[in-house]
């Protein structure tokens, strides 16, 4: 009976299509796969709200979608990621793995921040530099 095991059944799948991902990195099919597996991780917490490894495994999968995903849209998907690192934390206190993840999803978010601020410091210098450059011409 696979109907009371669906939710196994739909986190397996977000594990097989996770690894698969992986072979396929820095291709087109890449990003696709990395979406199913979400996809599966979040109908198996459907049927299963409460597993700390679907929340972590969809946090690990979501930090793979947003690496793909453009910087200006990316926040959402760090936040969602970030979220279900917290709920698995909480369902299982204990789960270092997930405490480890929610760090790396956060320094990295992190980094991108300080990225922006700099590309948009060093913008704001050159537009500065340009004025002046027009003024003393």
């Amino acid at each position: 009976n696979l109907e009371g095991n669906s939710h196994v059944v739909h986190y397996n799948w977000g594990v097989a299509l996770s690894d698969r991902a992986r072979l396929y990195s820095g291709t087109g099919k890449c990003r696709e796969l990395w979406d199913s597996a979400c996809l599966q991780y979040k109908t198996a917490l459907l049927h299963h709200p409460f597993s700390p490894q679907a929340h972590n495994n969809l946090g690990l999968a979501l930090q793979q979608v947003a690496s793909l995903t453009p910087q200006s849209k990316r926040f959402d998907v760090v936040d969602e990621a970030v979220s279900h690192f917290v709920r698995a934390v909480y369902l299982c206190c204990d789960f270092h793995r997930a405490v480890y993840n929610l760090g790396t999803v956060l320094h990295g978010h992190a980094l991108d921040l300080v990225s922006q601020l700099s590309q948009s410091a060093q913008t704001e210098a050159e537009a500065a530099l340009s004025i002046r450059r027009l003024g003393a011409s």
